[in-house]
């Protein structure tokens, strides 16, 4: 009876033990967050992820023109409209008329020095470049036909008389407010204070560039060009 009482005892503490083993051993780390859905918590550059920004058709405000993405010499932008002795497309002229009001507002008189240019009309402006500075010289301050941002016609030249076409327009009243102030209309100052490395031209306050409100906005915030801000490569080079 005692030998039946002590086996039955050393049965209970052996499976006692074991479903303590078990219940112990059976705990799973619980997933980290969003593990199911894949997501690792990085974002994406910019915002082209909903395919809301086509920068690869001509015709959009978005199209990328730089060095290593052209126009063909045919390309004419649809609906240009007069402003200011010049043409842009009718979206980008009605902004910049808005933009140039409201900058007299503040006591800032804008002229536009040059809005749309032809493939004709910049190569004409290009070879003169080259023929003062050199083919490697004019590469950094102008586009060769097919690569400037002016045949899109959603590119602007503004001044105000004091250091037009110059660097130091940056530190002027005008400079400064087209920086503070251009996204607010649709436009981002294009060619960046230290990304020369970065766009393949030199900084250029003056020249603006047209991407309507909603984008200027963001890629203005963010600080990057606007190549950084669709992941493309610099364009530094043809």
């Amino acid at each position: 009876m005692h030998r039946k009482l002590l086996v039955a005892s050393i049965l209970l503490m052996l499976l006692g033990g074991y479903l303590i083993f078990f219940r112990s051993d059976s705990k799973v780390a619980a997933p980290p967050p969003n593990a199911a859905s894949g997501k690792t918590g990085s974002i994406k550059l910019g915002g082209d992820e909903t395919g809301k920004y086509t920068i690869d058709n001509q015709n959009s405000v978005y199209f990328i023109v730089n060095k290593q993405r052209g126009l063909d010499s045919s390309f004419i932008p649809k609906n240009l409209a007069a402003i200011g002795g010049n043409q842009l497309r009718s979206d980008a002229a009605n902004a910049m008329s808005q933009l140039i009001t409201a900058a007299n507002v503040d006591n800032i008189n804008f002229k536009i020095i040059s809005g749309y240019r032809s493939y004709n009309d910049q190569a004409g402006v290009y070879g003169a470049y080259v023929k003062k500075d050199g083919v490697a010289k004019a590469d950094t301050y102008s586009a060769r036909p097919g690569h400037s941002e002016h045949q899109l016609g959603l590119a602007t030249d503004l001044g105000t008389g004091t250091c037009d076409l110059q660097t130091c327009f940056g530190d002027t009243a005008g400079g400064k407010w087209l920086l503070k102030n251009s996204a607010k209309y649709g436009f981002i100052v294009r060619y960046q204070k230290g990304k020369e490395n970065l766009t393949g031209y030199q900084y250029e306050p003056w020249h603006i560039r047209y991407l309507g409100i909603g984008l200027a906005t963001k890629v203005h915030k963010s600080g990057l060009t606007l190549e950084q801000f669709f992941g493309l490569s610099p364009a530094i080079s043809y």
